[in-house]
């Protein structure tokens, strides 16, 4: 099941990474991602509250190097942008 999947018959979810400026609070932007969920499982160690990943994850600077290659080239920047993982149904 990728990021952008059908959970169940009638909702589509997916998930992508929001940023907010630090200094505001202030949203930025949010970058789609491409990546399986067990992936996703499997990083955050998920426990039996949230297994399909509908909570909101904090993305922290040790974090780039895992998502990188599903941020569609995005380059993240710690010192003016907070990052969370989010999710979202269609």
């Amino acid at each position: 099941m990728t990021s952008r999947s059908r959970e169940n018959s009638r909702t589509m979810i997916e998930r992508y990474i929001e940023f907010f400026k630090k200094n505001s609070d202030e949203f930025v932007s949010a970058i789609p991602l491409n990546i399986d969920i067990a992936i996703l499982q499997k990083k955050f160690n998920l426990d039996e509250y949230d297994p399909l990943l509908y909570y909101v994850y904090p993305i922290q600077p040790e974090d780039e190097g895992f998502f990188l290659p599903f941020a569609d080239g995005y380059r993240f920047n710690f010192d003016n942008f907070d990052y969370f993982l989010v999710c979202s149904e269609r």
